[in-house]
C-alpha cells in the first residue's frame, strides 16, 4: 500500500511540475495585460499575436523556468530537514522536465532557447545553466536521501511515465485561458 501511495504522489508531482511551470507563464502574461492560454505542457498568447515588447516576451518566457528552478530549490531545502523520496522526486521531476524541454528545442526553441537567442548568448547557454543547477540539486538531494537502488529506479521510471503522459496527453486535457 505504501508503494502505491508513493507512486500516485510521484505521478501527481510530475503533473504539478508541468502545471506550475505553465501557470507561471500564464500568470506572468496575464499580469502584464495579455490574454494567455495555458495547457499541460504549453502556453502562449490566446489568439496568436505578439507581445508589446521584447521585455514582456522575455519575462513570460523566463517565468516558467524560474518557477521550475524554485521548485527544485524548495524541494532540496525540504530534503535538508526531512530527507525522503517524494522530495527527491520533486527535484528529479524539475530536472527531467527541463531536459525534455532542451530536446524539444531541437525542433522548436523552448523557453530557455528563446531567452538565450533574445539575450544574445545562443540557444543552449540558458538551457545548460538551468539543467546544471537542477542536476546539482538532484545530486545533492540524492546523496542526502540515500535511496536504495530499487526505490530509486522505481522513482525514475515513474517520473518518466509521468513526463510522457503529460507531454503526450496534453491534447486530451483542457485549456485554461487567463
Amino acid at each position: 500500500m505504501k508503494a502505491i501511495r508513493l507512486g500516485v504522489l510521484v505521478l501527481l508531482t510530475v503533473a504539478a511540475t508541468f502545471a506550475l511551470h505553465e501557470l507561471a507563464h500564464g500568470l506572468t502574461g496575464a499580469a502584464l495585460g495579455y490574454e494567455i492560454f495555458v495547457r499541460a505542457n504549453s502556453s502562449g498568447l490566446a489568439g496568436g499575436g505578439a507581445y508589446d515588447s521584447d521585455l514582456h516576451r522575455d519575462l513570460v518566457a523566463a517565468a516558467g523556468p524560474a518557477v521550475t528552478l524554485l521548485q527544485g530549490l524548495v524541494a532540496a531545502l525540504w530534503i535538508r530537514t526531512r530527507p525522503g523520496l517524494i522530495a527527491l522526486g520533486i527535484v528529479l521531476s524539475a530536472l527531467f522536465m527541463r531536459i525534455l524541454a532542451a530536446f524539444a528545442s531541437l525542433g522548436n526553441p523552448n523557453d530557455e532557447a528563446r531567452l538565450g537567442l533574445s539575450w544574445g548568448v545562443g540557444p543552449w547557454a540558458i538551457h545548460a545553466l538551468v539543467i546544471l543547477i537542477l542536476l546539482g540539486l538532484a545530486v545533492w538531494s540524492a546523496r542526502r536521501v540515500r535511496p536504495r537502488l530499487a526505490p530509486l529506479i522505481g522513482l525514475l521510471v515513474l517520473i518518466q511515465i509521468g513526463v510522457a503522459a503529460v507531454a503526450l496527453g496534453e491534447r486530451l486535457l483542457p485549456t485554461l485561458t487567463l
